[in-house]
């Protein structure tokens, strides 16, 4: 009783000829022409992202609140 397997053939991974969804859309909107460009512009904005969360988890250094003034004491009831 012999086995025998059916070898299927696979292709090797084909390069895709497109952009990215975030290329296209840089594109599109005009702030590149190229996906260089488009790549560039990506980086930016990232570095902006990432600038700003940072700019916003960070503690802030304002100078300390200011004590309130001394208060006067009560007035002793009677």
């Amino acid at each position: 009783m012999a086995v025998e397997f059916e070898e299927q053939q696979f292709s090797q991974n084909q390069t895709r000829q497109g952009y990215g969804a975030v290329t296209q859309l840089v594109m599109k909107l005009g702030l590149a022409k190229n996906t260089a460009q488009a790549n560039l512009v990506m980086l930016v904005i990232a570095i902006i992202a990432i600038g700003l969360t940072v700019y916003l988890i960070l503690p802030s250094r304002a100078t300390a609140p200011v004590p309130p003034t001394t208060m006067m004491p009560a007035e002793p009831t009677q």
